[in-house]
């Protein structure tokens, strides 16, 4: 259920939910190894970090790095009492991922480089384009430098097509995603 405040869906809580979603499906798609559990039953401390996470990297103006945020993502877990462990066990609070970057494999340094790239179309759909064609262009012009990120950090350019095909792919889940909500719900507030 898309977050509401005082009974009005917030434009914030809706579009976190969307991005999670989204990027969710793109990790079941791509056969990632690690795919989280529905929005729905995540911990209220989970998704309170999440919709915080996703509104600083949508503020208009605000530029970051995949490994920026995976830092940024690891000292959230941290404090929500997360450590390292091989498989990811919310019942233990473990999770593979709570390395450094560098550390991390190629497919979960393009998934942060997707996460991003849905937080375009987030920004975007805040500012309220009026129409999903003029954010989908305008996230397909900002996925070039987004996704070409892990070529940077280490990636290759095959996984530079790769990862730029799926966060195209999956910023128009998310944009799906928001419409669907204000079809369901009514225009978010």
């Amino acid at each position: 259920m898309p977050a509401r405040e005082g009974g009005v869906m917030s434009v914030i809580g809706t579009i976190a939910e969307a991005i999670y979603e989204a990027c969710r499906q793109e990790a079941s798609d791509s056969g990632r190894p690690i795919v989280p559990e529905p929005w729905a039953e995540r911990d209220e401390s989970f998704r309170a970090q999440f919709v915080a996470t996703v509104e600083r990297i949508c503020r208009p103006g605000y530029w970051t790095t995949p490994e920026r945020e995976h830092e940024s993502w690891m000292q959230a877990y941290l404090d929500m009492g997360w450590q390292y462990g091989e498989v990811r066990d919310p019942e233990k609070k473990t999770h593979p991922d709570m390395v450094p970057f560098s550390e991390l494999p190629e497919s979960e340094r393009q998934k942060d480089a997707i996460f991003l790239a849905c937080c375009v179309v987030g920004r975007a759909a805040m500012t309220q384009l009026a129409a999903a064609e003029e954010v989908i262009e305008l996230c397909k012009t900002n996925l070039v430098s987004i996704a070409s990120m892990t070529v940077f950090d280490g990636g290759t350019e095959e996984s530079y097509g790769i990862c730029y095909d799926h966060a195209v792919e999956t910023a128009e889940h998310t944009l799906e995603r928001i419409g669907t909500y204000r079809n369901t719900y009514g225009e978010v507030e």
